[in-house]
């Protein structure tokens, strides 16, 4: 900071920048494989450091553990990323099983009245807004970015970590390599019996820890944004297996497909999901796209406005787990929805069996009313089938009829 101090004392005209880099989850690292091979670690990375910070004419120092400064000149608006995606390049060659990563943070000088210690700490702040993300390396400081509250490090924390770095390590290539399947549970008229579509879930076998709940990978997956990349891979499946079937049993079988949250808000999602139905020979109405409530309470207008565009496509669109978290009538009213899922769990609420059921009918009659289709998912007691048939449900889905399946399970279940 004293050096920079004397370099800005002068004042000058070139636009420079701070640049802070953090080692993602160099405590795990350090407490899997010692300090001694910590310390050769953060050698190696300050000396693609200081190769890097050469390039721009700048000055870098270790500032503390696994936390990097280099000041230079703001050649562009690419040289970060550039600089960046040198460093991880290097790092993966790096001779250990457990992947390193380097997260950045810049702040742009552009007063430099500022005193030095706190330009260094906003370019720290922006650090933490890159952490955790598979799709973002580099953040830059900004007045909506402050520090967050960092949790006790303690055993279970580390668990946590170590479990996400796994994770994020092999996530890439099970991709590649297709370790991931997508399971059919199938949906039933609760009126006739018949098979009436099914829903696709995903599964993961990974090589080493074998089965995986989707509880497991999914909310990882929802943090570090590699959930798109997932959720394209199931509906790209899920396209596939539909024309297969249709070709091989000469039955079209609509399939839900889950949107995650994070691709809901993709202004191109309805030609993301028009380009794969169409390039499998399909139309949009059999694919049946799950949102969840949660999504509407985040962000109720940008949410209405993609779905009636995904309703204008020809997308049928299911509220999936309505009732499960914070319901609200004026969703309904306004999201142009088909179907409402609602979560047999509502019954297991506190309170009087008698009192949830009653809202449970209510609800189902409400959804009649508005023209929406109601499907009832996590079915396990046949004491649940004569209840909704009284409340004149339309459909039905869980381990009462069957589990989720494997492709060829469902085939041979359902469609022989």
């Amino acid at each position: 900071c004293h050096k920079l101090d004397e370099m800005l004392s002068g004042g000058t005209d070139v636009p420079y920048d701070i640049v802070a880099l953090d080692i993602e989850h160099f405590k795990l690292f350090n407490d899997t494989y010692g300090v001694d091979e910590g310390d050769r670690l953060l050698k190696y990375v300050g000396r693609h450091v200081v190769d890097e910070s050469g390039f721009y004419n700048g000055v870098c120092s270790r500032v503390y553990a696994d936390q990097f400064l280099i000041f230079c000149e703001r050649l562009n608006d690419e040289y970060v990323s550039k600089a960046v995606e040198n460093i991880n390049r290097s790092m993966e060659s790096y001779p250990l099983d457990m992947k390193v990563h380097v997260k950045v943070g810049v702040y742009q000088i552009h007063d430099i009245s500022v005193p030095v210690n706190s330009m260094c700490d906003r370019a720290f702040i922006a650090v933490k807004a890159a952490k955790g993300l598979y799709e973002k390396d580099v953040a830059y400081y900004d007045d909506s970015i402050r520090e967050k509250d960092v949790a006790y490090y303690d055993d279970s924390i580390r668990e946590k970590l170590l479990l996400e770095q796994q994770i994020g390590d092999d996530m890439v290539r099970a991709l590649r390599e297709e370790q991931f399947d997508v399971y059919f549970q199938p949906k039933y008229n609760l009126v006739t019996g018949e098979m009436a579509g099914a829903e696709a879930l995903v599964r993961w076998y990974h090589p080493v820890k074998g089965f995986m709940s989707p509880a497991e990978f999914i909310p990882i997956f929802e943090k570090n944004g590699f959930i798109t990349e997932l959720d394209m891979y199931v509906w790209n499946k899920s396209c596939e297996y539909i024309a297969k079937w249709q070709r091989k049993y000469g039955k079209l079988v609509s399939l839900s497909v889950n949107v995650s949250r994070k691709d809901i808000y993709k202004q191109n999602l309805p030609e993301i999901l028009e380009n794969i139905v169409r390039k499998k020979g399909l139309t949009p109405e059999i694919l049946h796209l799950e949102i969840t409530e949660s999504a509407y309470t985040e962000n109720p207008e940008q949410l209405i406005l993609i779905v009636e565009q995904l309703k204008k496509a020809g997308f049928i669109i299911e509220m999936d787990d309505f009732g499960s978290g914070y319901s609200s009538l004026n969703m309904l009213a306004e999201l142009p929805i088909d179907i409402l899922k609602l979560d047999m769990k509502f019954l297991q609420n506190k309170g009087e069996q008698s009192k949830n059921e009653n809202i449970m009918s209510s609800i189902v009659a409400l959804a009649k009313k508005i023209n929406l289709y109601v499907i009832a998912e996590g079915v396990e007691k046949e004491k649940h089938i004569s209840m909704l048939k009284s409340m004149k449900c339309d459909m039905v889905q869980g381990y009462y009829y069957a589990k989720p399946m494997p492709a060829e399970e469902f085939e041979k279940t359902c469609l022989r």
